[in-house]
């Protein structure tokens, strides 16, 4: 599966431009990639929409620049839990 997402310096993450969720302290960066949790910040009015998202992110999949700004946005959210 294919998702373009936005993430702020604080970890909040824009899927597909109106699904907001915020990145969690238990994600971690590997030599191979990276497995991201996300919990959704918005309220939830329907059973059905998952509050959760886990992501595994191969490192060759984002430019260098990308991922060095992914480990910055990790070591940020790491830091405050």
């Amino acid at each position: 599966m294919l998702y373009h997402f936005e993430i702020t310096n604080q970890g909040v993450c824009t899927f597909d431009g109106n699904k907001h969720y915020q990145l969690q302290g238990s994600s971690r960066l590997s030599f191979f990639g990276c497995w991201l949790f996300f919990l959704r910040s918005s309220p939830i009015k329907s059973l059905n929409v998952c509050q959760h998202k886990h992501l595994f992110i191969f490192k060759d999949s984002l430019t260098e620049q990308d991922f060095s700004r992914l480990s910055a946005v990790l070591a940020y959210i790491n830091a405050q839990a």
